[in-house]
């Protein structure tokens, strides 16, 4: 359903092409989106490795706690998964990549949530501790102007179900 409000919103919008992680959910939604503009799946669009941790939710008891001071450690790989700064380099090789591949025009990125946020803050300059101090759900839109000799534009799709973030 997320998908198909995403292409919604997206009609009219004429995308050069459509990235996603080569994980199923992103690939699933960016082929309802991308309609005649080219997808591409890339491995490094994926999310991060949690390690230990991986498929457990943060309230778990037993793993929560330790979790919630953890993945923001540059160095930690929280026990098998990856490092802050190792996901950080895998993610900015997915978008050189993408940049290499359009030096200029529309191009959306299926992604998750806190892949997402790691696209923000490498694009933005933004610190793990600004990157820590927002959250983006399954259903946000944003769109970055990028424009050579100036500061990235950030413009985010308000809904009624974002409204907060006003």
């Amino acid at each position: 359903m997320q998908a198909q409000d995403l292409k919604a919103r997206l009609a009219g919008v004429q995308l050069d092409a459509v990235y996603s992680s080569t994980l199923s959910r992103s690939r699933d939604t960016a082929e309802i989106v991308h309609g005649q503009s080219s997808l591409t799946s890339l491995p490094d669009l994926v999310e991060r490795g949690f390690g230990k941790f991986e498929g457990r939710p943060t309230s778990d008891p037993e793993t929560g706690p330790e979790f919630q001071r953890r993945p923001w450690s540059p160095d930690d790989s929280l026990d098998g998964g990856e490092s802050l700064n190792a996901w950080r380099v895998r993610v900015r090789r997915a978008i050189d990549t993408i940049r290499k591949q359009h030096a200029s025009g529309s191009i959306l990125i299926v992604g998750h949530s806190y892949t997402n946020r790691m696209i923000l803050s490498i694009i933005l300059g933004l610190t793990s501790e600004q990157m820590q101090s927002f959250d983006q759900a399954n259903d946000e839109l944003y769109l970055i102007e990028l424009e050579s000799g100036s500061s990235p534009h950030l413009w985010k799709l308000i809904t009624e179900a974002n409204l907060k973030d006003l």
